[in-house]
């Protein structure tokens, strides 16, 4: 005689198997989060460094023309046109959205406003602790070119 496999007898069992089949298709959706803070203090936004204000904070140390001949590159460019704040957070909430995290919330904690986002945890968990593998831990702590560019 072969083997054979049971047959379910009832309908209890074959919504067991059926409910097992379906875990087994479809698994556990797992979220990975994301909070970010913006400093709402209204004071006034930071001046641009100058050679004078440099060597001030190193009091003296270094002279005004030493600072601005090393260091060209941070003293010879035109400031950049700052943009608006509200168009600055759109353009971040923009790729933040574009790498698949939603806002689900925001939320005022003293002079901070924290912004909470949430999207699908993109590699598989480990089946034994639901843990994300190694290499989504490797990534954990990498910022994105499109952050960097930021």
């Amino acid at each position: 005689m072969e083997n054979q496999q049971p047959t379910p007898t009832g309908p209890q069992q074959s919504e067991q198997l059926a409910t097992t089949d379906n875990e087994a298709n479809n698994p556990l959706q797992r979220w990975e989060y994301r909070v970010v803070h913006i400093n709402i203090n209204n004071d006034a936004p930071p001046k641009p460094s100058t050679p004078e204000a440099a060597s001030k904070k190193l009091q003296g140390s270094l002279s005004p023309e030493f600072i601005k001949r090393e260091f060209p590159q941070m003293y010879q460019q035109q400031p950049l046109e700052q943009k608006h704040p509200a168009a600055q957070l759109q353009h971040f909430l923009n790729l933040l959205g574009n790498e698949g995290w939603e806002l689900v919330e925001t939320s005022q904690v003293g002079g901070l406003l924290m912004f909470f986002f949430k999207r699908l945890q993109r590699g598989k968990p480990d089946q034994t602790t639901g843990q994300p593998s190694e290499a989504d831990k490797a990534d954990a702590g990498k910022v994105s070119q499109s952050e960097k560019d930021s």
